[in-house]
């Protein structure tokens, strides 16, 4: 088998004498029309595939298998025919970090977790997804690199004084080979929810003023 590009062919595609017995011959190479197989083209004078105007997912379809056939120009005229198989490489895809809103209640101790973890989907197999934190105002949040999830890193959230916070939160993915790491980035909003909380009575000073009556 010869290849080009990852494609691999036949030997017969590129020996001329051994498809018609002459140096001379002229080749014409064609990829039978099938509606299956209509993303691939190949030039009938260099045996060269080509894709059809198509984008190629190797996530969906990691290989396609095509017929070829090889004609000469001889008298009389012969052709002969066999399958090749076209790999789809995989290239890295960044991933994609969903934003979405998260919550504590105020007065959360340190250490609490979010009512959820940041979620991030990839459209390559087998990715290991980081995340970290790009913008953290106050450092008042934590965040697990393995899975997402925020926790509190200062017992500071006041409902009455901020109910909202928000972060910058990145994700990357491991790459295919190491050296192609992609990232995605977007803001997360926190939202700090409101708890019931108990009266207090404030210490104040009070006067007395008796009469004394003779």
């Amino acid at each position: 088998m010869t290849k080009t590009k990852g494609v691999e062919f036949p030997e017969w595609v590129s020996e001329s004498a051994y498809i018609s017995g002459r140096r001379n011959a002229m080749l014409l190479r064609e990829v039978p029309i099938d509606p299956s197989v209509g993303k691939f083209f190949v030039d009938s004078s260099t045996g060269q595939v080509f894709v059809n105007n198509v984008i190629l997912d190797y996530e969906t379809i990691k290989m396609f298998t095509v017929r070829i056939v090889v004609r000469d120009n001889g008298k009389p005229k012969l052709s002969s025919s066999a399958f090749i198989r076209i790999r789809v490489l995989d290239l890295n895809e960044p991933p994609v970090l969903i934003p979405k809103e998260v919550s504590f209640n105020e007065n959360s101790p340190r250490y609490t977790q979010a009512s959820s973890p940041i979620f991030a989907s990839d459209p390559d197999e087998g990715q290991t997804l980081t995340f970290k934190l790009e913008t953290n105002p106050g450092e008042i949040f934590t965040i697990e690199g393995c899975s997402g999830l925020l926790s509190l890193n200062k017992e500071v959230l006041n409902y009455e004084a901020s109910n909202k916070h928000y972060v910058f939160v990145e994700v990357t993915d491991s790459g295919v080979t190491g050296e192609d790491i992609l990232s995605d980035s977007s803001q997360v909003t926190i939202a700090v929810l409101d708890v019931n909380e108990p009266p207090v009575i404030v210490p104040a000073a009070y006067s007395i003023t008796l009469c004394r009556f003779l």
